[in-house]
């Protein structure tokens, strides 16, 4: 019993150390970035990921508030006049991808229209060589299927049909 408690004290205070010196970590770290020109703050905080990026703006906020007492409202301001640009940036994205979508669908129907217009200039070519052929050289069997494929069939008139009586 006396060694379960000893590890737990020993893993509580190594955890609240480890954690004490997160929190130097990171307020040396905002006070590095806060020292740093601006081209140099720029490529450290590009080289962020995202958790460390908002840990940091926390952390700057922290140690800007005691000389600046509005850091919070700016702070705001700045974030959400970021999101804007962000989503303005992503609307003209959107819109080029869409022009090319509607560029994709115009080109592939005026394909689809060619072939169409092709394939009929084609068929138009291909009866007119069927019909200049000499039909001396054809079987009966499709002499006739093509002239009964010529002509209309007829209707039976009245004057045909049986009266009855």
């Amino acid at each position: 019993m006396r060694y379960l408690a000893f590890v737990l004290l020993t893993t509580l205070f190594a955890h609240s150390i480890s954690a004490e010196t997160e929190k130097e970590r990171a307020a040396r770290q905002a006070k590095e970035l806060l020292a740093m020109t601006e081209t140099e703050a720029k490529a450290t905080i590009e080289k962020m990921s995202r958790g460390e990026a908002a840990e940091a703006s926390s952390n700057i906020l922290n140690q800007v508030r005691p000389r600046f007492k509005q850091a919070d409202h700016v702070a705001y301001l700045l974030q959400h006049l970021a999101q804007i640009q962000a989503t303005e940036r992503e609307q003209k994205r959107l819109n080029n991808l869409l022009l090319v979508i509607f560029l994709t669908v115009a080109l592939l129907a005026g394909f689809f229209i060619y072939v169409l217009l092709d394939q009929r200039r084609w068929m138009k070519q291909l009866s007119q060589i069927l019909n200049s052929q000499n039909l001396d050289n054809v079987p009966p069997s499709v002499s006739n299927a093509r002239s009964a494929l010529r002509s209309p069939k007829k209707s039976p008139t009245r004057a045909s049909r049986p009266t009855r009586k």
